[in-house]
């Protein structure tokens, strides 16, 4: 069921839709595109499904579509106000039921990026008490690219990304091999953390074949923007379990894989919470009252859920601070920093990017997204395979994989 969904909902900015118009909503949204600077270009065709229809020859209903700056945009449109604001264009609907001609029209931006959003109206309720429309709408911004300004630059930062990724990986299968060679096991806690990072570099690998496809037609490639969230999904999944149960001692305090009314509890918690959030930022990512995909309710939980995160992190800390060397509070204490920044990365660019024009919200908060849960990533990786942090003061937990050697102590 998850994976239906996230495959009906790839972005996209070839829209084709059908909606209805009636007594309490004459207006219907159909999207919102950012256009760069230069003229954006856009057209759209329509035709009536449900509603008023007369076969006599060249009958025909003028509907406006309103386009709206999002410096003027107002979600009280839906109730047929401030359409003074609006550039608009009578679409001219067959009363037949049949397809109109192709309309067309241009988006111009000179100082800077915006976004527009794209409203059907029938406000002189012309096409009936309830009508049904199907519309087909095609825009491109104003470079004649494919990609909304928003997305524009995303496909860069990735592929930087996945460098310094593959460095870090380098690095930390080089770290595990000579570990292996030296005490013939293999830490469970580095396996988790590397799973994640693998996880993390396929995800932005599929996002950059979705956006490669979106420069060409407009809409991407739906399976590949699911590999890149599902990537995405489990890498910050895994992440978040580690961090959370390394904060309760695991390979600090004790050695052995917590019990499973420990982990499994947790696992199902996460699981349900990311799964939740997902589902809403696909859900309401092309929704019209959104700047980005993170504005409104899905921001709110990301910031509450993470705040409660860290508390409780900070919590366990806290408490096997009392039951371990001195020694030891170096590391927990750039363990802790370490975690706050990849808990904390995402609400509080969610919260800068609140002074920012829409148009940079969404690219601000995922590209800084990564850089930053990026570097949280190495930091971590460096505290993990570091002789001079984590071996030095943890217990070594017996390694969960089958076959593994347990240390005498």
């Amino acid at each position: 069921m998850f994976f239906l969904l996230l495959l009906t909902l790839a972005v996209g900015k070839s829209v084709k839709n059908a909606i209805e118009l009636n007594n309490e909503y004459p207006a219907q949204y159909l999207t919102k595109f950012g256009v760069d600077l230069g003229t954006g270009k856009w057209e759209i065709k329509a035709k009536l499904v449900k509603g008023i229809k007369s076969y006599k020859k060249d009958v025909h209903y003028d509907v406006p579509l309103l386009l709206f700056r999002d410096s003027d945009w107002d979600p009280s449109i839906f109730q047929c106000k401030n359409h003074e604001k609006a550039a608009t264009t009578l679409l001219r609907l067959p009363a037949d039921g049949t397809w109109s001609e192709v309309f067309t029209g241009t988006l111009g931006e000179v100082e800077e990026p915006h976004i527009w959003f794209f409203v059907l109206a029938d406000c002189e309720r012309q096409l009936g008490e309830t009508s049904k429309l199907r519309i087909e709408l095609n825009i491109k911004s104003g470079d004649e690219s494919e990609l909304p300004v928003e997305m524009k630059g995303m496909k860069r930062i990735y592929t930087i990304v996945c460098i310094l990724f593959t460095l870090l990986l380098g690095r930390n299968i080089h770290r595990l091999y000579k570990h292996f060679n030296q005490e013939e096991e293999v830490e469970a806690i580095i396996v988790m953390l590397n799973i994640a990072v693998v996880c993390e570099f396929i995800s932005m690998i599929f996002y950059i074949f979705h956006i490669t496809a979106y420069e060409s037609n407009g809409k991407g490639v739906a399976a590949f923007e699911f590999f890149g969230s599902s990537g995405n999904f489990i890498s910050d999944f895994i992440m978040i379990f580690l961090l959370l149960l390394v904060a309760q001692g695991w390979s600090i305090t004790f050695r052995d894989f917590p019990s499973p009314e420990v982990y499994i509890s947790v696992m199902i918690i996460l699981g349900f919470l990311h799964f939740i959030l997902s589902a809403i930022e696909m859900s309401f990512s092309d929704a019209y009252y959104l700047f980005s995909n993170y504005d409104g309710l899905l921001g709110w939980l990301i910031f509450v859920s993470r705040i409660i995160m860290l508390i409780w992190l900070y919590w366990n800390l806290s408490d096997i601070l009392d039951r371990v060397p001195p020694n030891t509070n170096l590391f927990l204490r750039r363990f802790a920093l370490a975690s706050a920044a990849y808990i904390l990365a995402l609400p509080v660019l969610i919260f800068i990017a609140q002074a920012l024009p829409p148009y940079k919200r969404q690219k601000f908060i995922v590209g800084s997204n990564i850089l930053l849960q990026g570097l949280a990533m190495f930091l971590l990786s460096w505290l993990f395979t570091s002789k001079n942090q984590f071996y030095k003061i943890s217990v070594v937990s017996a390694s969960i994989l089958p076959g593994m050697k347990k240390h005498d102590y």
